[in-house]
């Protein structure tokens, strides 16, 4: 169970480096306004994340039995900390090692998330300005409101012609 728990950790840091390189391609593609591109990546990332989530079944499924056979009486699940306490060396070592390189690669994915959730805040910012100046050049003149944007609608035309038979 400890070599499967072993792999496990480690097949889960391989998906999670495939899934921090896609983050920051799809980063790269939102600076050089790539549309295809951060849907593709957004796509593959996709796939990394649900295999992510299939390994951590499996290492629930595999603390769980660990737990089982340790602590039969156990309310929750041991934690990998717990579990690598109770091994000898070097497999500790490499456990504990395993888990501060995973939690090292979740924190970079979520900053590199938020970045580019960001950029793409302010990218979506800059889309909805164009389109209200798009709008307000095809209303002619508007109406501002409270907020100090011109909330112009649809251009009225008015026209009319004489037909004569």
């Amino acid at each position: 169970m400890l070599s499967q728990l072993e792999a496990a950790l480690r097949a889960m840091h391989d998906e999670h480096e495939g899934l921090l390189a896609l983050v920051q391609r799809k980063k790269q593609a939102l600076a050089a306004a790539k549309p295809a591109l951060v849907q593709d990546c957004c796509q593959r990332e996709n796939v990394h994340v649900q295999q992510i989530a299939e390994l951590e079944k499996q290492r629930q499924q595999i603390v769980g039995e660990l737990t089982a056979a340790w602590e039969p009486n156990a309310a929750e699940p041991l934690r990998l900390t717990e579990i690598a306490e109770r091994l000898a060396e070097p497999r500790r070592g490499r456990l504990l090692v395993q888990q501060q390189r995973l939690r090292g690669l979740m924190a970079q994915i979520q900053s590199e998330n938020a970045v580019a959730a960001l950029a793409t805040e302010s990218l979506l910012g800059h889309v909805k300005g164009v389109m209200r100046m798009v709008a307000e050049a095809v209303a002619g003149t508007g109406v501002y409101g409270r907020d100090g944007v011109n909330q112009a609608g649809p251009a009225e035309v008015a026209s009319s012609f004489a037909v004569t038979a």
